[in-house]
């Protein structure tokens, strides 16, 4: 592997972990019945930057953007409690 492969792979990895960091915080204001306005707002930049990554950079881009997506639909349900 070259150092563009490397770059593209580090870049891959990292806004796949901030899609699951966004997954995690949707999950914890759901049960937790928080604001759930962050959760939205890092969902729906997970899946603009991971649609970016996708086209501009690696295709395994797609993958944060589906975590990012999944996550805004977890935070964007309402509880069972309600």
């Amino acid at each position: 592997m070259d150092e563009s492969a490397y770059l593209a792979l580090f870049t891959v990895i990292s806004f796949t972990m901030l899609s699951l960091g966004s997954l995690v915080l949707a999950l914890i204001t759901r049960q937790a019945e928080g604001n759930r306005s962050f959760a939205i707002i890092l969902a729906l930049f997970s899946m603009i930057l991971g649609g970016y990554v996708a086209v501009a950079i690696d295709q395994r881009g797609v993958i944060a953007a589906l975590v990012g997506a999944v996550a805004l639909i977890i935070s964007l349900r309402r509880s069972r409690r309600q």
